[in-house]
């Protein structure tokens, strides 16, 4: 069904449909050609319901990815009691149609840190026909591959065994990606020493897996970023021309630097180089950063908040040069842009769509807004309240030159298009 008509306005007019829970996934799209939707308020929120949650329970971090042929659908149910969550599969056509599921892969214990902390979103690896996902618990990292149709291939099990045992889990804050140009999965993960000290050191590592399951190079974690208090909320994109990494994260330091957003770039030889980004800032925390590599540059931008919770971008090139840095003031009445999604929207260059939620007068609703490399548009385009005040969890995905989203209405999977 689609959600947005899309036409040949001249004037862009922007919304991509975002939803948010206190801290939700972020989506990352790209797309070929420019997108000019009609006026939102012509185009009421709809979509496909693909998961009618059980009574009592409510689904969360929701992912899509294209196998060529329909989508994989992933998502996280936690039990009502909250000791412990349902990792589920599903397969849906364009239309939202059920092709297979859903199913339970594997159910995961309770977090000290919430499921969104330790689950990462749903990856399609196109050379060998897999999907993939990852999670942590306690001093281990799990990596699970699926066929194209969902069957079950063997897990990958990282353990940290420097690390104490406790009840919680250690290893935080999983981002993955599937490398199209080394032809490889990339994850990468916070440690942390001891989850109620506040004065616990972090790291952050990559690890490489190959689509046979064994690891890339000589490390099976390899220690990128040395925290001297804690890293979190990272974020990993790659070069589709060089096959560089890029990691960013919140990093706290000692007073009176606080915290900040910094990125570190990894190249297929373990090289590393870390740079701040936002060097005018001094944070005192954010809710969440964003990585996206533009192909069309060959630059990345990064996404995250400033102390006064307004959403501010910048981009950066592989050598570690800064470019534009942007500032986009909160909405009205809210506490911040609590989750980021961004898109290419046209042929040239630094070109996006942003958009993100937030919470005003006890609704989640929706904005977005056109950015270039040189200004964020003016103008806060907002849905139309439904009849659902709690929309949550976005993840927005690309296939040709249509865009399709998943997301959480009042605890149900919901599927759309976006389009024609």
């Amino acid at each position: 069904m689609d959600i947005l008509r899309l036409n040949g306005k001249k004037f862009i007019r922007v919304l991509l449909f975002t939803v948010v829970c206190f801290s939700g996934l972020i989506g990352i799209i790209a797309t070929n050609g420019p997108i000019y939707p009609d006026d939102p308020a012509a185009a009421p929120l709809q979509g496909t319901k693909i998961y009618d949650a059980p009574t009592g329970l409510k689904a969360q971090q929701p992912s899509l990815a294209w196998n060529g042929s329909n989508f994989g659908v992933f998502y996280v149910l936690p039990w009502t009691n909250g000791s412990a969550a349902d990792l589920n599969f599903m397969r849906v056509d364009t239309s939202g149609a059920l092709q297979s599921g859903p199913r339970r892969i594997i159910t995961i214990p309770s977090s000290f840190w919430g499921y969104r902390s330790i689950v990462s979103n749903l990856v399609w690896n196109p050379d060998d026909q897999q999907f993939a996902f990852a999670y942590a618990y306690g001093k281990y990292l799990w990596f699970k591959r699926l066929t194209a149709v969902g069957g079950e291939l063997a897990y990958v099990k990282i353990e940290f065994p420097g690390l104490p045992d406790h009840e919680h889990p250690h290893l935080i804050h999983v981002s993955l990606v599937y490398n199209t140009f080394n032809k490889e999965y990339a994850l990468t993960f916070v440690t942390r020493e001891d989850p109620y000290d506040e004065s616990r050191h972090d790291d952050i590592y990559i690890t490489r897996i190959k689509a046979d399951g064994t690891f890339v190079g000589p490390y099976a974690r390899f220690h990128a970023v040395d925290c001297p208090e804690d890293c979190y909320y990272t974020s990993l994109a790659y070069s589709k021309k060089t096959g560089k990494y890029l990691v960013s994260y919140m990093k706290n330091m000692p007073a009176p630097s606080m915290s900040h957003t910094n990125v570190t770039f990894i190249d297929s030889n373990f090289n590393v180089s870390e740079h701040r980004v936002f060097p005018a800032f001094q944070f005192m925390g954010g809710w969440h950063v964003q990585t996206h590599y533009d192909p069309r540059s060959g630059d990345f931008l990064v996404l995250s908040d400033n102390p006064s919770r307004d959403l501010i971008s910048q981009t950066i090139k592989e050598d570690g040069t800064l470019g534009s840095m942007l500032t986009r003031t909160k909405i009205t009445g809210s506490n911040g842009y609590w989750d980021k999604t961004l898109a290419d929207v046209t042929a040239t260059a630094h070109n996006y769509l942003i958009s993100t939620s937030a919470r005003v007068n006890n609704s989640t609703q929706i904005y977005g807004w056109h950015a270039s490399e040189t200004q964020h548009d003016s103008t806060n385009l907002i849905y139309p309240p439904n009849t659902s005040t709690e929309r949550y969890d976005p993840y927005l995905t690309r296939v040709g030159s249509s865009l399709y989203q998943t997301w959480i209405d009042d605890g149900d999977v919901y599927f759309g298009k976006i389009g024609n």
